[in-house]
């Protein structure tokens, strides 16, 4: 039970649980049996009402508070005996404290008898279709628990305490040697005059304390009329519950009496009108005589100086599919139901409340396939050489880019072209009465030619193809003559190659450009489709569109600096600045990330590194031959140097701080100038009583600028980025991150072959 209130993960198909979180949102209720709810981890009291340390009870009725007048026990017994599921009683919807037990025959568990649920549809719900349950269960019921003994008992039961929402149906199952089963049963319903109460209801918990000290607080009460079928409540007027005790709205409220505490301005005015807004207020830390005291004063996690406000949803425009185009081929209109609408029904509402510049487009253009149409060929020669003849054209019906041929009923027979006329040719010599009638004998040579008809369809529908025309050598009356008899003339060809764009070109955006400065490229998708969007292989690839092309984006911006500032000291090392901005040619200034970071000129340097005038230090000389010179340094005598200062002069400089010690003789931790990779850096050197003493670099600049900090608050929604990334204290966070801290640094280590800060 100590464990209600945090989290756990039961994985799926197993007994096997994993603690997520040691307490769950406050709010939760301990568990589907009490209404007591999780506080801070804790399980804390709280009543039918869900107000915390509330004492309300449902009664016997289901009603929170209640007297246990509005309902009524109905109870009954069934001893009938056929065998298969016999129908006990039907418990209505409503029904409360549901108590059903079957006592065993023979005072043993195996007397064929076994109780069954189902709902008023005839679905099983326990122990169904022959099926019986040995041990104990527990069953949902339109989210009611109901809870089952098990057949494997004396006295088989099954009980629920909570209301039923829908009719449920008592089954007795006899099998065996059919003893006389032994039923007893009973449960609450509401009374018929009782099914609506008033009832006086406390809206929400008790005010805070009106006053630091000896205040009172008050708490809302409502008159409420409470539906037992619908279990719903309506607020009335309070004359409605006037027969009815009004429960204490006041009381003395008791505590420490805080000198100081925020007081407010008025709210300002919310941000949005809709779509949740925010809006702020000021805070002022007073003392309990009024007077005005500096915020420190009071608690920070007590101010709240802003907060949402207008939650409810903005209206928005809504419009429905679009219908079907107006058209069956070609360009025409479709159109769609556009309305302003708000809340989550979407209820309809005045266009002025929607913003009319968004508002989507009723009514719309659409293209469906080019319709057909009817296609011409050039008129062939006329049939005849003299005289009256006809000729004839090609007429076929065609459809798309590529002019496919379609079946003729396509297109509108009405408006077909004529596909042959008259044709009228220079009358013939034997007709004319000066001219003989006799022909002479070559008349058939002279008088035949060829005809052909119109050129089929291409055998291809795009590409390279071939089409085909009939062929003949045709006499002056139009018959078929042997083709001898046109040897005289060109033969006109019967097949010729035919060709239709397979494809098209189609060029996707430009890409951004590669480069944000100093030119770049773009590029582009290129591909060969058909007239339905499909990959195509042939297109022709002299017009193939560019796929790549030079941009420019305007010369890069480049490191300046200005002048080097005054050195810190004159002498024994300072430093000084200057000012170093990344810039674009015309001067306009940029962050620094816009620049190349590796080539940043250093924008502060050491200055005035020779030692100053008067400073002395401790060196040591071969030893003279001379035992008794008064000048010799005593064995054991020791240089009395002090901490602070650089006993180093540049000329005997060392590149760390374990050559000076070893070759020096320097065991005292302090600054000392080395030479490292060229550079004489002022370098802190620790432990120089030990054989490995360490290189640090002191922070001037202080505690401001040198600090780690792990921010302590973690925001419940890690998705959303609230006050644009400020501090808030008063944020929707849990403050209980352990590894949080704060920490300064005077001195880094630092390693001086790779010349990186040393974390440990």
């Amino acid at each position: 039970m100590k464990d209600r209130c945090k989290l756990f993960c039961r994985v799926a198909g197993t007994t096997a649980y994993y603690q997520l979180k040691d307490r769950v949102i406050d709010g939760t209720p301990c568990g589907p049996d009490t209404y007591d709810i999780c506080v801070q981890g804790l399980c804390r009291q709280a009543g039918c009402d869900h107000v915390l340390n509330s004492k309300a009870r449902n009664d016997k009725c289901g009603v929170c508070g209640g007297d246990n007048s509005s309902c009524k026990t109905l109870a009954g017994t069934f001893n009938d005996a056929q065998y298969g599921y016999n129908t006990v009683v039907r418990i209505p919807a409503g029904a409360t404290n549901i108590d059903i037990k079957q006592v065993s025959y023979s005072g043993k568990p195996e007397d064929d008898n076994y109780l069954a649920l189902s709902d008023s549809q005839s679905n099983s719900l326990l122990n169904g279709n022959f099926v019986v349950a040995m041990f104990k269960r527990e069953i949902t019921f339109k989210g009611t628990v109901i809870e089952y003994s098990g057949s494997d008992t004396k006295v088989e039961r099954i009980n629920c305490t909570e209301r039923i929402e829908e009719e449920l149906v008592l089954q007795v199952l006899c099998v065996g040697n059919l003893y006389n089963p032994d039923v007893r049963y009973s449960f609450n319903i509401p009374i018929e005059e009782h099914r609506e109460q008033f009832v006086w209801d406390p809206s929400g918990s008790w005010l805070e304390c009106n006053r630091i000290c000896q205040g009172f607080r008050s708490l809302d009460v409502q008159c409420m009329k409470y539906s037992l079928i619908k279990r719903q409540s309506e607020r009335m007027e309070a004359s409605m519950c006037r027969d009815i005790a009004k429960p204490q709205t006041r009381e003395s409220c008791h505590g420490d009496c805080l000198l100081k505490n925020w007081q407010y301005s008025a709210w300002s005015q919310c941000s949005k009108t809709c779509g949740r807004g925010s809006r702020s207020r000021e805070s002022y830390c007073m003392n309990n005589l009024g007077r005005r005291l500096i915020d420190r004063e009071c608690n920070e996690h007590q101010r709240v100086v802003t907060e949402t406000c207008n939650d409810q949803p903005c209206p928005k425009w809504t419009f429905s599919e679009w219908s079907e185009c107006l058209v069956t081929c070609g360009k025409g209109m479709r159109h769609r139901q556009v309305s302003c609408t708000t809340g989550a029904g979407e209820e309809k509402v005045s266009e002025h409340f929607c913003d009319p510049s968004g508002k989507p487009q009723a009514v719309g253009s659409c293209e469906l396939p080019e319709c057909a149409s009817w296609q011409v060929g050039v008129w062939g020669a006329c049939a005849v050489t003299c005289g009256h003849g006809y000729q004839m054209r090609a007429v076929r019906c065609v459809s798309g880019d590529y002019g496919n041929t379609v079946d003729d009923r396509e297109c509108n027979a009405a408006a077909r072209p004529r596909d042959s006329q008259d044709c009228e040719m220079p009358g013939c010599p034997w007709a004319s009465p000066a001219q003989s009638t006799a022909r002479p004998d070559n008349s058939a040579q002279l008088l035949t030619q060829w005809r052909y008809g119109s050129w089929t369809a291409c055998s291809v529908s795009c590409g390279k193809g071939k089409r085909a025309r009939y062929v003949s050598c045709r006499d002056a009356q139009g018959g078929v003559a042997d083709e001898s008899y046109c040897a005289h003339l060109p033969r006109p060809p019967e097949s010729s190659a035919c060709f239709s764009p397979c494809g098209q070109w189609r060029a996707g955006e430009w890409s951004p450009c590669s480069s944000t400065c100093a030119g770049g490229f773009q590029r582009r998708v290129v591909v060969c489709q058909d007239a339905d969007g499909r990959s195509n292989s042939y297109c022709d690839e002299r017009v193939k569109p560019a796929e790549s092309k030079g941009c420019d984006s305007g010369p890069c911006p480049l490191w300046n600096y200005g002048v080097w500032g005054e050195c810190t000291q004159t002498c024994g090392g300072g430093r000084r600045t200057r000012l170093v901005v990344c810039q674009r040619p015309n001067g306009q200034r940029l962050n620094d990330y816009n620049c190349d970071v590796l080539d940043k000129p250093p924008d502060m340097e050491q200055c005035n590194l020779q030692l100053c005038p008067g400073s002395a230090s401790w060196h040591r000389r071969p030893w003279k031959p001379h035992l008794h010179d008064v000048n010799a340094v005593p064995v054991g005598a020791k240089p009395n140097l002090k901490k602070q200062e650089l006993p180093l002069k540049r000329s005997q400089l060392f590149a760390s701080c374990r050559e000076a010690q070893m070759r020096q003789g320097v065991r005292i931790d302090g600054e000392y100038y080395l030479k490292v990779r060229s550079r004489i850096l002022q370098i802190y050197c620790a432990e120089m009583q030990t054989d490995f003493p360490k290189e640090y670099v002191t922070l001037r600049s202080g505690q401001t600028d040198n600090f780690s900090e792990v921010y302590g608050h973690r925001l419940l929604n890690p998705f959303e980025c609230p006050y644009n990334g400020s501090r808030r204290q008063d944020c929707n966070c849990r403050n209980d991150y352990s590894a949080a801290g704060y920490t300064l640094f005077h001195k880094v280590r630092l390693d001086l072959s790779s010349l990186r800060i040393m974390s440990a």
